[in-house]
């Protein structure tokens, strides 16, 4: 037995809600830099004298140097990545995402699946190897399906590289210089089983399209907002959502202020910088390169395995 939980669903989709929100920062006279070169970042400028260390501001692909009191460091997955300190207090860890494109012929499917009439919804069954947790999301206006498996989350380690002897989880996607377009079969094979037993009328279209989905779990899966030590208060992180922060993003904000102010409130104690510990479990943040999540170590899906069976249930 398992445990169904559905959400109330309504038409916005997270593009819509990002857009909405850069545009209320900008009526603020926020300005972004976006593009590649010029919105992709290079390093952190980093200045040092007697031994003391000050983040000055940033540099972009295109050469052009940002200057700042503050740089806050709101990256996602790609925080260790930005900053190396991380590396023991987040991890970038990926889940499994997988869609199934429904054609345009089929108006009876594409009017089942939208928001006003699907949930969002998320299912949960087992224990140990044994365990799902995923869920799924309602149909695009391309006519696209959205399923999640988040029950084993997986790692990427690679050399960081300005750092010597230090290897860390990075994000690898389609889009990467090295991409990957295929998801680790040991999560397809389980979002297949649930697939197929609980939406009989998708198994004829099969997955169409998969993706690796990148978070940023911290090692107790509370959020690390805080400045990080070391830098004299001139560098600031903003992550661990650990899958959970986009649903925060009305609110978030407030909370980022408080802490980057020093306003004393019930979260702040769960918000500190804090590490891995010897031990302890840290959230799987401690298992390395070694451990059974590295995605160098797994067997990876092709399109073959994309192929949705009827179950006994259907």
């Amino acid at each position: 037995m398992g445990s169904l939980i559905t959400f109330v669903n309504f038409p916005v989709s997270t593009v819509q809600a990002c857009v909405y929100a850069c545009f209320l920062c900008e009526k603020e006279g926020i300005k972004f830099v976006l593009g590649d070169p010029q919105g992709k970042l290079e390093e952190l400028i980093i200045e040092e004298k007697s031994g003391h260390k000050k983040v000055t501001g940033l540099q972009t692909r295109d050469g052009i140097s940002h200057y700042g009191d503050l740089v806050i460091v709101a990256a996602g997955s790609c925080t260790a990545s930005i900053i190396p300190e991380a590396h023991r207090t987040v991890e970038a860890t990926a889940g499994t995402v997988m869609f199934i494109d429904i054609p345009k012929e089929r108006k009876d499917l594409r009017e089942k699946f939208p928001p006003d009439n699907y949930p969002v919804w998320s299912y949960r069954k087992g224990d140990g190897d044994q365990y799902y947790q995923g869920g799924g999301f309602s149909i695009s206006k391309e006519g696209r399906l959205k399923f999640g498996f988040r029950g084993h989350k997986f790692t990427n380690f690679q050399d960081y590289p300005t750092e010597p002897n230090l290897r860390i989880s990075t994000t690898r996607t389609k889009y990467t210089e090295i991409p990957i377009d295929t998801v680790p079969l040991y999560g397809l094979c389980s979002m297949k089983e649930v697939t197929a037993e609980v939406f009989p009328d998708l198994v004829e279209f099969g997955f169409t399209d998969s993706r690796l989905c990148w978070y940023t779990d911290s090692i107790d899966n509370d959020y690390v907002i805080d400045y990080v030590p070391g830098y004299s208060k001139s560098l600031f992180i903003c992550a661990g959502g650990s899958d959970h922060a986009f649903k925060f993003l009305p609110i978030l904000g407030k909370h980022v202020k408080n802490q980057l102010e020093g306003s004393l409130d019930e979260f702040t104690p769960f918000r500190k910088w804090r590490v891995a510990e010897e031990g302890h479990d840290n959230d799987g943040c401690s298992e390395g390169e070694n451990g059974p999540r590295e995605v160098s170590q797994v067997e990876m899906a092709d399109r073959a395995d994309f192929k949705l069976e009827p179950t006994r249930f259907a």
